[in-house]
C-alpha cells in the first residue's frame, strides 16, 4: 500500500472522527503554526555569477506556501580584512543583493551566520572554517553589526522603503557545529555554546525581538546533552535549536525527530527548527533514494513532523540547486518539489482538536500506527 495515501486517508478518518465526537475543531493558531521554507544557497554563490533564474525559482518557493528562506551571511565576504585600532569594517554588498531578492520574492531570509573569516580562523589552512576562541568577541559583533543591517528597523530596509519591509528574525548562529568540516579542526561545543551565547547578547542588544537559534545540529542526540552539560545556562537563554535530521526514509527521520525533541525538553527546552532535511535521486549515494521514494518521503516527513510538538520550522535541501554539486537534491521544478508543496498544503488545512493534549497525541500515534 502506498503510505503517503493511507497517511492522507487515515489523516482524515482522524479529522471526522474528533469532529463527530464533539471534539472542538479548529484550524492551529498563528502561535501554533509551523513556518515553511527551504535552502536556497545555491542560488547565490559569493565568489561567482547567480544563476539566470534565481527570480522565478525563489518566486516558485513562495508561490507553494513558504515564507523564509535559509542561506548563509559570510562573515568572509562581509569582513575580510581585520579591525583596526579596534575598529571593525563591514561591506555589506553582497548581503544587501541576497535580501533584495528575497524580499522582491515575498520571502524572509533567515541567515547563517557563519563561517570564520581567515583573519579569525582556527582551521590548519587558515581560511576554513573553525573560529579561533580568541576571536568569538569578534564573531559576536559582527552577528550584532548584521541584526542593526537587517534585522527589525535596520538599516537595509529604512535605504530600501520601496521593497517589501521582510526584516531578518531568526538568526542562526553557524551551520552544523557538531561535525569537523564546519568547525576545524575538530568540534568543540563548549566553545561553541560560548559563542552562542554571546552572539546571541550580541545581536538582542540591537533588536531584543529577535530570535537566534543554535546553528543545525547533525548528531543532536549526543550534541544536545553535550551542550547543555558544557553550559547549563543554555536552558532559559535560547531562542530555539535548529537540527538536520537525515535518515534513509521518512518513517527513520520522524523517530530521530522524536528522540531529538524529549532530548530537548530534558537539556535545553527550546523550540526546534528542522532547517536541513531530504533525499537525494541517485540510488547508491548518500540519502540516495529512488524518484519515487523521494516524493513520497519528501511528503510524508514534511506532514508528519511539521505537527510533532516544538517543531516550529521545516525546510528541506535544496531549493534551485540544480546547478551544481546537489543537484539530485533539487526541489524546484521536480516531483519531490510539488510532493512538499502538498505538504504545505495538507497542513495548511490539518484540524486539530483545541482543549486535552491528550486528543492530539492519540491523533498523531494513530496517525504513526498507520504507516
Amino acid at each position: 500500500m502506498n503510505n503517503v495515501g493511507a497517511f492522507r486517508r487515515l489523516r482524515l478518518i482522524v479529522s471526522l472522527t474528533l469532529a463527530l465526537s464533539g471534539i472542538a475543531a479548529v484550524l492551529p493558531s498563528a502561535a501554533d503554526a509551523v513556518t515553511f521554507g527551504a535552502n536556497v544557497s545555491s542560488l547565490f554563490p559569493p565568489n561567482a555569477t547567480w544563476p539566470k533564474d534565481v527570480g522565478p525559482a525563489l518566486k516558485s518557493l513562495h508561490s507553494i506556501g513558504a515564507s523564509v528562506a535559509r542561506t548563509d551571511s559570510f562573515w568572509a565576504t562581509a569582513e575580510p580584512q581585520p579591525p583596526v585600532n579596534g575598529r571593525h569594517t563591514y561591506s555589506w554588498t553582497y548581503d544587501d543583493r541576497v535580501a533584495g531578492v528575497l524580499a522582491r520574492a515575498g520571502l524572509r531570509w533567515q541567515p547563517i551566520i557563519d563561517y570564520a573569516t581567515w583573519w579569525a580562523s582556527d582551521g590548519a589552512s587558515g581560511q576554513e572554517p573553525g573560529l579561533a576562541p580568541a576571536h568569538i568577541g569578534d564573531y559576536a559583533l559582527y552577528a550584532q553589526a548584521f541584526a542593526h543591517h537587517f534585522g527589525v528597523g535596520g538599516v537595509f530596509w529604512k535605504d530600501n522603503p520601496q521593497l517589501p519591509q521582510l526584516p531578518v528574525k531568526v538568526f542562526e548562529i553557524w551551520n552544523e557545529p557538531d561535525i569537523p568540516i564546519f568547525w576545524e579542526p575538530a568540534p568543540n561545543l563548549t566553545e561553541y555554546a560560548e559563542m552562542y551565547l554571546f552572539a546571541r547578547g550580541a545581536i538582542h542588544a540591537v533588536d531584543p525581538t529577535a530570535t537566534v537559534i543554535i546553528g543545525g545540529l547533525v548528531y543532536a542526540s549526543t550534541s544536545l546533552p553535550a551542550l547543555y552539560a558544557a553550559a547549563p545556562s543554555l536552558r532559559g537563554n535560547t531562542d530555539g535549536v535548529a537540527i538536520h535530521p537525515y535518515r534513509g526514509t521518512a518513517a527513520a527521520m520522524e523517530t530521530a525527530v522524536n528522540y531529538d525533541i524529549s532530548l530537548d525538553a530534558s537539556t535545553i527546552n527550546a523550540p526546534i527548527y528542522v532547517n536541513e532535511y531530504g533525499w537525494n535521486g541517485t540510488p547508491g549515494t548518500w540519502q540516495g533514494v529512488t524518484e519515487a521514494e523521494r516524493e513520497a518521503y519528501t511528503e510524508q516527513a514534511t506532514e508528519v513532523i511539521a505537527r510533532l510538538p516544538q517543531v516550529v520550522d521545516m525546510e528541506p535541501f535544496c531549493w534551485g540547486c540544480g546547478q551544481d554539486y546537489d543537484s539530485a537534491f533539487e526541489l524546484y521544478n521536480t516531483p519531490a518539489g510539488a510532493a512538499y508543496a502538498a505538504a504545505i498544503a495538507a497542513d495548511a488545512s490539518y484540524i486539530t482538536p483545541s482543549g486535552s493534549t491528550a486528543d492530539l497525541a492519540a491523533a498523531k500515534a494513530a496517525l504513526a500506527r498507520s504507516r
